[in-house]
């Protein structure tokens, strides 16, 4: 029996005014996302608690980062033992030498290391980010292997149209007949962005896997149900109790 279960519309004092309805994640999700992080972010700038929060979770999840142990299956690859050992001291050198380089990153700014921080606190504060690794040559690397960033605002519809506009696209990604994405569309500016000049806005769109099928985008976020197309901050659920302990201590202090 589902009578021990709160329901909507229960004559209960703390679930009275509640208007609820169960949607599907993208409706859930895609239509409120915008303002969650808008929210989420406003919370980063202003608001202590959140900043704790967010800081205490990246420091001990990330630490200094993953890094590279290289070690083959010798005896598979009929690999002498002294040989695959040599071999690996040399790879994990080169991918240490690439890693530690700032030119890894594609904007010459950070290094793998404080990418991968990057990476995991964009997911915590906007719900999700976008990884792609295009190869561009530069001449302070051996590999032309590169890593670009893509922050979650640019991944939208094209034309800014409806983030739920049909059923095999919505938040800027489309799926396939299985469900899997099989497009990306990243917009070249921000929504808020040059006000007056949305026009100018372009998309590119990027495929999921190119032709041998390899992961050409990699789409961080956290997914908590099955279809879920896009991520939401962490912060998104428990904004009004930040902003409610706010004011509760400024109205202690003064």
């Amino acid at each position: 029996s589902a009578a021990g279960f709160n329901q909507p519309g229960s004559k209960k004092r703390f679930l009275s005014g509640l208007d609820v309805s169960s949607n599907s994640p993208d409706a859930d999700v895609i239509d409120k996302k915008e303002g969650a992080v808008a929210l989420s972010r406003e919370m980063w700038m202003s608001n202590t608690l959140a900043v704790a929060i967010l800081k205490r979770i990246k420091a001990n999840t990330v630490g200094t980062g993953l890094r590279m142990q290289s070690q083959i299956d010798h005896e598979f690859l009929k690999v002498p033992k002294e040989a695959a050992k040599k071999w690996q001291r040399n790879v994990e050198r080169e991918f240490r030498y690439w890693a530690q380089s700032k030119d890894c990153d594609m904007t010459r700014q950070q290094n793998f290391y404080e990418l991968q921080e990057l990476a995991y606190f964009s997911t915590l504060l906007s719900g999700d980010v976008c990884a792609l690794f295009p190869h561009k040559k530069v001449q302070t690397l051996n590999s032309p292997v590169r890593i670009r960033l893509i922050e979650s605002d640019l991944l939208s519809n094209p034309n800014w149209s409806s983030p739920l506009t049909a059923t095999d696209i919505a938040g800027g990604i489309k799926l396939d007949a299985s469900g899997a994405p099989s497009t990306y569309y990243f917009a070249n500016q921000y929504p808020g962005e040059n006000l007056g000049t949305l026009a100018d806005t372009t998309w590119t769109p990027i495929k999921a896997f190119d032709s041998t099928g390899k992961r050409q985008v990699h789409h961080l976020f956290i997914k908590d149900r099955p279809g879920q197309r896009r991520g939401m901050p962490l912060l998104a659920p428990i904004v009004n109790d930040l902003v409610k302990v706010t004011k509760l201590k400024d109205a202690e202090l003064t």
